[in-house]
């Protein structure tokens, strides 16, 4: 039911949006019709569990890494007046790495401390 809604959303958001915002209107409808679809599948997956849609969310943990990369890259932006682009495109690079990097170790530790095996 999720996916037929939707799909009735973004398609009729799509005839409404695209003559007056072209290609920006369809893409504006994919992403609404989609957060919508979330918000049905997590008001339904609460209904459910008998629990509240915010007890769903890792609000509290994905705020931490939101905030961390949003300080890491404004500082990068403060400072990429004083260095050339090449070696802005590099640091940015390199830290994106590590931050994914990072995340990543923490994932597999997390599975192998909940012996969680993926096929």
């Amino acid at each position: 039911l999720g996916a037929f809604l939707d799909f009735l959303l973004s398609f009729s958001l799509m005839i409404i949006l695209y003559p007056i915002y072209g290609v920006l209107g369809v893409a504006f409808a994919v992403v609404f019709s989609t957060y919508f679809q979330i918000f049905f599948y997590l008001y339904h997956s609460a209904k459910v569990l008998h629990t509240s849609i915010l007890s769903l969310l890792p609000l509290k943990n994905l705020m931490k890494k939101v905030l961390l990369n949003i300080a890491i890259f404004s500082t990068i932006y403060l400072f990429k007046s004083q260095f050339e682009k090449t070696t802005i495109l590099i640091s940015t690079l390199f830290i994106s790495v590590l931050i994914i990097s990072y995340y990543s170790v923490q994932y597999w530790k997390n599975l192998k401390q909940n012996n969680i095996v993926l096929l």
